[in-house]
This record gives structure tokens, C-alpha cells and sequence, in this order.
């Protein structure tokens, strides 16, 4: 089966792009051939995101759907697994006019929704497009239940949650190094450590971690990913530390050793820093947004509501408890290696694949 993916590579990383990355490594067994037509905003670092111009974006559709034709040309009886962050710039209107190139040119049609659709979708517009993608794709998916939910009121369309995931080979690896660890990690008795990874920006919830940190000042919270001006430039309590961003290989690192997750983003879809931060079996402190409430299902961690530094005191409080955060690190680490592998999620979506693919 040949499968021409429309999705972001690098640069920038993080987000739909490592999704990318590890759907081109783990699908190379089950599938003939996979094309990818990079939908990135080629060469622009995710800093220069914001400034965009309706000139440079026009120009970028025009490169996006000239691959598109000429892969569809090249390929026999393809599926084209278009996905959509549902993002700025009009762009629910471009990856509908690509879906219809899709289906003109024979195709089968798999339309991901990368996002949480209830908080990206707003006004008409936004609506009239993603129902129209809906209607002319063959099977339908989400990242979460909400998003699930979300178009079945809004579509009477049954869509199907595909989950992100992580690959056999970083599991190996977090095994081997806990193990040559382990000694070391039952020493530890308190919080001492709380980890964020991702932008450093009060959507995220930065704000909220900073107003948190102020409480505990014998516990150092480590803040791994791009800082944004305006957080370069806020008053910073002493016991936070912006480390900036690093490779992948330290991300997971700092996760080994730190205590807990701490992530208060304001929206999200399938977070792949939960996700990895799990399978080092990390307990999580996040805000009830997206996917996360169905990663963890209350026993892998404790959700709060975004912006409550109140309820995230009280969440630290509770996991000082070592036991708990074990048995929650634990519950974590068995709900990754039971659902949220490369070979599970794969499988899932050869699956749809097949029930698509035109003879």
C-alpha cells in the first residue's frame, strides 16, 4: 500500500513535525511506500511563526498542492493521510481545497485533526470548512474523546481517536537507564524536582508555574523549551530555572530525573511531552485539557483547572506522598507500553488504511 502523508517536517521540531518523524520510522514495515508532501512553513523557525504574510502563505499552498498533484500522479492507488492542525491563517480553507485535490485525483482520504477541535474551531467559517472536509473524507480522526465527541454533534459524523505515540526504541532506552539507576532513585523521598517542557509562554501556563514556584521555594522548577520574549523579560522567583531548548536525548534526561510533570497548558491536543514524560513514569500535574484526561484517567497523575496555582499548590502537596508518585509513575509507564506504542498505534492505522484503499 502507498501512502502519501501531507504533514510538517522540520524546522521547526516539536508537535506535528516529531509526529511526522516517527510516523516515517515506524511505518516503513507495514507500508509499500510513503510520500510525503511537507506542509511546513519551510526554512522559519517557530520564533518567526507569528509574522507570517498572506504573500508568503499563498505561495506556500501553490508549492503544497503542485506536490500534492505530482505525487498523486506518480502513485497507484495511493491514501493520502492529509493532517490538520486547524491553525491561523486560513487554514481549515487550505486543507480543504487539498482534500479536494485528494479525492479528484482518486484517492482515498484519511483527514486527521491535530488539535482539540472544541477550543480551535471558532465562528462560521471555521465550521462551514471543517464540515465540508468531514463530508468529502473517507474515515475521520481525532486525538482525543472530546474532539470525537465534538464532531458527532456538530458533523452526525463518526470519527475515530488515533492516539500520538512513542517508539519501541525510546522505551528500551528508559528502561535500561532506570534500571542502571534504581538504587539512586530510592533515596529520594521529597519533591525536589518539577519538570515543563515546551514554550515558555503564558499559553501554556508558564504564568501559572511561576505564580506556583513562588510557594515552594525549597523545590526548583526546571523549564525546558523556547522562552518567549515577554518571559525573558517577567520578574522570574529565584527557584525557577529556564534552561532553554535542548535536544531530544536531554529532554529525556531531565524527565529521568526529575520528580514530576507539571504542565498547565491552556489548550492542547495529544501533548507528546505527557506522553514521553509518562513512559519515563513520571506522575503528571496538568491542566484538564484535550487528551489529557483520557492519558491518564486520574491515576496516572492529578488534573487541575488551567490558571489555579491554588489547585496545583494543592496537587504538590498531595504527591509528596513517594508512594503515590511511584504507583502513579508505574500506572503510567504500563498505559504507554499497552497503548501508546508505535506497533499499537500503527497497526490502528493500517487498519483504516486498508478499509479505504481503492482496488
Amino acid at each position: 500500500m502507498n501512502v502519501i502523508l501531507l504533514a510538517p517536517l522540520p524546522p521547526p521540531s516539536g508537535g506535528m513535525a516529531s509526529w511526522t518523524l516517527k510516523y516515517m520510522e515506524s511505518g516503513k514495515a507495514g507500508l509499500n511506500r510513503i510520500c510525503v508532501v511537507n506542509t511546513a512553513v519551510t526554512g522559519c523557525r517557530i520564533s518567526a511563526y507569528y509574522r507570517r504574510l498572506p504573500s508568503n502563505e499563498f505561495k506556500r499552498f501553490c508549492r503544497i498542492q503542485t506536490d500534492l498533484k505530482r505525487q498523486l500522479r506518480a502513485e497507484k492507488s495511493p491514501v493520502v493521510h492529509l493532517n490538520c492542525a486547524c491553525g491561523r491563517f486560513g487554514s481549515l480553507i487550505k486543507d480543504y481545497l487539498l482534500a479536494s485535490v485528494a479525492k479528484r485525483g482518486g484517492a482515498g482520504l484519511v483527514t486527521q485533526f491535530h488539535c482539540d477541535l472544541p477550543t480551535m474551531i471558532a465562528g462560521k467559517t471555521d465550521v462551514y470548512f471543517l464540515k465540508q472536509i468531514v463530508r468529502i473524507s473517507d474515515s475521520t480522526l481525532t486525538l482525543n474523546k472530546t474532539s470525537e465527541r465534538f464532531l458527532w454533534d456538530l458533523c452526525s459524523r463518526k470519527s475515530i481517536t488515533v492516539p500520538n505515540f512513542v517508539t519501541e526504541e525510546l522505551i528500551t532506552r528508559i528502561e535500561e537507564i532506570q534500571f542502571r539507576d534504581s538504587d539512586e532513585e530510592l533515596k529520594k523521598d521529597a519533591v525536589q524536582t518539577i519538570l515543563f517542557v515546551g514554550r515558555v509562554e503564558e499559553e501554556k501556563g508558564c504564568d501559572t508555574i511561576y505564580e506556583t514556584a513562588r510557594r515552594f521555594p525549597n523545590i526548583k522548577f526546571q523549564l525546558l523549551g523556547f522562552i518567549t520574549n515577554a518571559f525573558r523579560c517577567l520578574p522570574k522567583p529565584d527557584n525557577v530555572e529556564l534552561t532553554g531548548e535542548v535536544e531530544h536525548a536531554r529532554v529525556i534526561d531531565a524527565m529521568l530525573k526529575a520528580d514530576l510533570l507539571m504542565f498547565p497548558t491552556r489548550t492542547e491536543g495529544f501533548p507528546y511531552v505527557v506522553l514521553e514524560a509518562m513512559a519515563c513514569g513520571l506522575p503528571i500535574l496538568a491542566a484538564a485539557v484535550g487528551a489529557i484526561p483520557d492519558m491518564i484517567e486520574g491515576s496516572g497523575g492529578i488534573l487541575v483547572p488551567p490558571d489555579d496555582a491554588d489547585a496545583a499548590a494543592e496537587a504538590i502537596l498531595t504527591l509528596g506522598d513517594k508512594n503515590l508518585r511511584q504507583q502513579m509513575g508505574h500506572w503510567n509507564q504500563e498505559k504507554v507500553r499497552n497503548y501508546y506504542t508505535a506497533g499499537t498505534v500503527m497497526n490502528q492505522l493500517f487498519q483504516i488504511y486498508e478499509g479505504i484503499s481503492r482496488p
